[in-house]
């Protein structure tokens, strides 16, 4: 199993508390609120090996060389790290050269990737994905072999507004699966709790502003607990709701199912 979808499942789980008089560490308090996974082409973390000290979670490397010589040594410069490999299109015999130098997970296009890749049970696999994701497209890609998505956000994220977060909910509400959001680096403390709060378990961010990512390591690190609902929503949530035969016997059609809505608005 790929340690990624093991970290991302367990982010925002609580740790027991140390025992002893120093100060707690954050791992201690709490597993990661979000993951950073720092991400950067190949070839520039070849020229800048520099790049691999920035305090991120996992490096997702995007692919311009596919020769064995810098797939080589890309392997031995991420020795000992957690990363992954991002690609347009990746076929199998491309999946089993990364496997084979440490690889431990994919990020991949739907169009130019081989089905054979989605047999590798060792590979954690995450497909690339926009907002416009309809209702059909969630329901294949759960369907499928897949274990998580990436939505890239990098242009359309930041200044986050109330808009920008519904923009990400609507596919991530669509897909019960690891939701990886790729964003600019400059992120506050408001806007990771905001980020936090709606669910997103990991960020995607450049690896080329580092100290960008250590002010953001260090905000997630300082996050408060979550909030707890609001009484207000709470009681709105426990309201009963009249049963289906009430309805149908006052001579009303009983309201579609959430896969028929899905099915209607994407203009099925």
């Amino acid at each position: 199993m790929s340690n990624l979808i093991d970290r991302l499942n367990r982010v925002g789980q609580h740790s027991p508390a140390s025992i002893g008089f120093g100060p707690a560490s954050r791992s201690d308090r709490r597993a990661d609120e979000i993951l950073l996974i720092g991400q950067a082409a190949g070839t520039a973390i070849l020229k800048e090996p520099g790049l691999l000290e920035a305090p991120v979670d996992a490096v997702l490397v995007v692919m311009d060389d596919w020769r064995d010589d810098p797939l080589d040594r890309l392997g031995a410069a991420l020795d000992g790290s957690l990363w992954g490999a991002r690609g347009g299109g990746i076929d199998r015999s491309q999946a089993d050269s990364l496997k084979e130098r440490g690889c431990d997970f994919v990020v991949f296009g739907a169009e130019g990737t081989a089905a054979a890749v989605l047999n590798d049970d060792e590979l954690g696999k995450f497909i690339a994905i926009g907002t416009d994701l309809s209702g059909r497209e969630a329901r294949a890609i759960q369907a499928l072999q897949i274990d998580g998505v990436l939505l890239d956000a990098r242009n359309t994220l930041l200044p986050l507004t109330v808009r920008r977060l519904l923009d990400v909910q609507h596919p991530k509400q669509r897909i019960a699966l690891p939701f990886l959001v790729a964003t600019s680096s400059e992120l506050g403390a408001a806007e990771l709790e905001a980020i936090r709060d709606a669910g997103i378990p990991a960020l995607v961010l450049d690896l080329a502003a580092p100290e960008a990512i250590r002010r953001s390591s260090e905000a997630i690190a300082a996050l408060p607990r979550r909030k707890p609902r609001s009484a207000s929503r709470s009681r709105s949530a426990a309201v009963p709701q009249p049963p289906a035969s009430t309805t149908l016997e006052a001579g009303h059609a009983a309201a579609p199912s959430l896969s028929a809505r899905e099915e209607l608005e994407d203009g099925a």
